[in-house]
């Protein structure tokens, strides 16, 4: 009987950079059966995220919400969870901290916690402001709509400014 969750060995010759966004410690690897980037998170001890990151892409695929390939992972003896970057050859992602910065005046991007003004009518902003077209603009609030109400089914807590953003 084949496993339906597979671990994913990451294997240290595959080792990229360290991602310095968010509190969590995370690097960049490569795949061991070909080349694409992943990023590794290191779970906070007995917290169980790197399975509640697995649990949420697997929810996500259910009800057809788009979202980033997770597969559990080890690296080193410790268990985490690892993510297929989603961002392709000729994309950057820019972040959310990164374009409230630029849409809402005096928005300071560097405040990690408790950052009052990452405020819904503030992120809508931000979609009228980078899209141009009506039908953009819609589709871009309408999709951060799924977020907000997928959040709410699996009870993330975690949807801050760096954790969100526009590929472009």
């Amino acid at each position: 009987m084949t496993d339906p969750y597979p671990i994913l060995e990451v294997e240290q010759k595959g080792i990229g950079t360290l991602e310095e966004m968010g509190s969590k410690s995370k690097f960049w690897h490569t795949h061991p059966e070909d080349d694409d980037y992943w990023l590794f998170k290191f779970p906070r001890c007995n917290s169980g995220e790197h399975w509640a990151e697995k649990i949420a892409a697997e929810i996500a695929d259910r009800i057809g919400i788009p979202h980033a390939r997770v597969e559990l992972a080890v690296f080193q003896d410790t268990k985490g969870s690892s993510t297929k970057s989603f961002v392709s050859d000729g994309q950057e992602l820019v972040h959310g901290n990164q374009l409230l910065s630029w849409c809402v005046s005096g928005y300071d991007p560097k405040i990690e916690y408790n950052q009052s003004s990452h405020i819904l009518p503030n992120i809508w902003s931000v979609a009228d402001q980078v899209f141009t077209h009506h039908k953009s603009k819609t589709a871009a609030k309408l999709r951060l709509a799924e977020y907000i109400v997928f959040d709410a089914l699996i009870g993330n807590t975690d949807r801050h400014h760096e954790n969100w953003g526009i590929l472009r």
